[in-house]
């Protein structure tokens, strides 16, 4: 291995770890932080990167090249181009952090890392910042004798956490079925994990981030959680797949449902939600094609809402709905791009477990929205469907069997 690629390696690790760096003195701590080291990363690794390219042609590559275009324009046609293409000094997001994600989706092409061991480290962060959150959260029982608020962790939002939290628990059940049914191994320096230590391994880093997610009480989290197990199970074949592992994914979702049912449904917020789309589409009238650029949403937010709704007072910066905020991002453009690449991304591969993760962050952002840890894995999650798409095609040709370590062996994927 070359010093070149083991540069890309270092970087693209280092990308799963921003999910644990915060600014304790800014008026978006957790936000800002996050942000700011996208963007050293992303330099650092554009650089290292351009030594030696390697450029994605797949639709998965045409699709973020058609994303990144669209935004591109609306920013163009924004009504504020500097804040579209920099953000507010507080939220530190806009267009440049599109190219920052972008950039990290080249590092892994050309880093090509073992992408079981990869996932496991993402799977690792996830279970960090967990415990961190818990640990906050027992200080605040024993020391404050109100009740205690939603965990957030180092997310800085409870409904950040649980999506977050919710996609993890996705991966690792990728990685249980992966020891369990396909025998396939993490391996940390030179040696591989013994399988039952894995095993066991992805049971409590499973169990861990559940308990977790129920404290955050995201409903909406829960939900995405039991439409991707939905997904890997109705993907993977109810009747072609070993008994445990439909017990272990029916235990997940009946779970889940438990949860969900035991949680207070909030009819203010239901009341938001519906307020804010309400909002969100009059904005996207007036503003059928270009959108209104990234972080555009609080401009027209602000003008367009009524002084007696319940969110009057709320400074939404998005429309919590993934369609809504891409059509006021980009337009119809930008929602056609994003469109063609989630295509291409449920259509790249046999494996129903990537497209349940990807479920997973599509139900979720019906209400959310995107942000700094759920992108994270997103794009991950591309960059392994396009090694493995490569991987694939490699292992057509020379009649073998692709695994999940599968990288790009050219110089473009």
């Amino acid at each position: 291995m070359g010093i070149h690629r083991r540069a890309l390696l270092a970087i693209g690790y280092a990308f799963l770890f921003i999910p644990l760096v915060v600014l304790p003195y800014n008026f978006y701590p957790f936000t800002t932080g996050k942000s700011v080291a996208l963007r050293i990363l992303a330099g650092i690794g554009l650089f290292v990167w351009s030594l030696k390219p390697v450029l994605p042609i797949g639709w998965i590559g045409r699709g973020m090249a058609a994303v990144l275009a669209t935004t591109a324009l609306s920013v163009a046609f924004a009504e504020y181009p500097d804040l579209a293409f920099f953000s507010s000094p507080s939220r530190r997001e806009g267009f440049i952090n599109m190219l920052a994600f972008a950039v990290m989706f080249l590092v892994l092409i050309a880093a090509r890392p073992d992408w079981r061991t990869y996932i496991a480290v993402a799977v690792g962060v996830a279970v960090l910042d967990a415990l961190i959150g818990l640990g906050f959260h027992y200080v605040y029982l024993a020391t404050q004798e109100t009740r205690a608020p939603k965990i957030h962790a180092l997310a800085g939002n409870a409904s950040y956490l649980g999506l977050y939290l919710a996609m993890s628990l996705m991966l690792t059940l990728w990685l249980w079925m992966g020891a369990r049914e396909r025998r396939e191994r993490i391996t940390l320096w030179p040696w591989p994990f013994p399988t039952k230590l894995e095993t066991w391994a992805m049971v409590l880093a499973g169990a861990v981030q559940f308990y977790v997610l129920t404290l955050t009480q995201s409903r909406g989290a829960i939900l995405a959680l039991g439409a991707g197990v939905a997904a890997a199970l109705l993907g993977s074949g109810l009747l072609t797949v070993r008994y445990r592992t439909q017990l272990i994914g029916l235990c997940l979702g009946t779970l889940a449902v438990l949860v969900l049912a035991t949680l207070p449904w909030n009819s203010v917020s239901i009341d938001q939600r519906l307020d804010l789309w309400e909002v969100a589409l009059g904005m996207i009238w007036e503003r059928p094609w270009t959108g209104w650029g990234p972080d555009g949403f609080f401009q027209g937010f602000i003008n367009r809402v009524e002084v007696d709704s319940v969110i009057a007072h709320l400074p939404f910066d998005r429309a919590h709905n993934w369609i809504l905020d891409r059509l006021i991002l980009a337009g119809l453009p930008g929602l056609a791009a994003y469109l063609l690449l989630l295509w291409a991304m449920y259509g790249t591969g046999n494996d129903p477990l990537p497209r349940a993760v990807l479920t997973c962050y599509l139900v979720g952002n019906l209400w959310l929205f995107d942000f700094m840890e759920t992108s994270i894995l997103f794009w991950m999650l591309a960059a392994y469907l396009v090694s493995r798409d490569v991987a694939e095609h490699a292992a057509v040709v020379a009649h073998g069997q692709p695994s999940l370590d599968g990288g790009v062996r050219s110089g473009r994927a």
